[in-house]
């Protein structure tokens, strides 16, 4: 029965530290798609600085009529409006790398405890095993002891009788 019992506990471990490892492959694929959502974003934001300056000097050398004016504006409004998904793309990324660190961490502690409850259990083992050697060994010292006195008993009885 404890055999089994160890046997469940180091199951316990084993899942543990299976569930451990996808939590941290999780973790290690979204802080990747952090980062590179951040180099997205700053790369477009460098891009968006130098084509609104290109567009405001193409725009600034010549007349300007109304519907010039105004798909400068569209384009600008778009580079910006792109910008801004890029931003809530980036605060998402961030979002879901930070839950995966609060699950790699709920996971840790979870495998660790999982570890701990084998190692007690193992030591529990160890004492239970070391105390029923002990009554062992002391039932042969009991019966060694019962046999020499009752040897003790006949040799005396045959020696004054």
């Amino acid at each position: 029965m404890l055999a089994r019992l160890l046997t469940i506990k180091r199951e316990r471990e084993r899942e543990a530290i299976a569930r451990l490892g996808d939590a941290q492959r999780k973790y290690d694929r979204l802080h990747a798609a952090c980062q590179a959502k951040e180099r997205e974003l700053q790369d477009f934001h460098d891009w968006r600085e130098q084509e609104t300056a290109r567009l405001y000097e193409a725009v600034h050398r010549q007349k300007l009529s109304a519907t010039k004016l105004d798909r400068y504006r569209q384009r600008i409004g778009f580079l910006r409006s792109r910008e801004l998904k890029l931003e809530d793309e980036l605060a998402d990324a961030r979002n879901a790398l930070e839950n995966a660190d609060r699950e790699l961490t709920e996971h840790r502690r979870r495998g660790l405890e999982a570890r701990r409850q084998v190692v007690r259990f193992e030591e529990y083992v160890s004492r239970l095993t070391g105390m029923e050697e002990l009554r062992e060994e002391r039932g042969e010292e009991t019966e060694t002891e019962e046999t020499v006195a009752a040897r003790f008993t006949v040799e005396r009885a045959e020696t004054h009788g």
